[in-house]
């Protein structure tokens, strides 16, 4: 698992080892998602972002995909440890 996979929370000195965020308006969540570990962020009242509506998501074009700003926000949630190669 990477660096920021189980208990993320950013400390300064991550800014200078991190490229700077996509979509720097939405604030990363308070961890990652980790099976057994964490409550589900939507699914589980203690969730982090439990209520939330999932908005489906069309498939960016490949063109304007610097314009997809949930495509932006996964590549986001990758760089910062969320999710990980198993």
């Amino acid at each position: 698992m990477g660096k920021y996979a189980s208990n993320h929370r950013m400390e300064p000195s991550d800014l200078t080892t991190r490229p700077p965020l996509l979509v720097p308006e939405q604030a990363l969540p308070p961890h990652s998602y980790v099976a057994g570990k964490f409550p589900h962020p939507i699914r589980d009242p203690q969730g982090h972002s439990y209520g939330a509506q999932e908005t489906p998501v069309a498939t960016p074009d490949p063109t304007r995909w610097r314009d997809c700003r949930p495509y932006l926000r996964g590549i986001d949630l990758f760089n910062y440890g969320y999710y990980s190669a198993l």
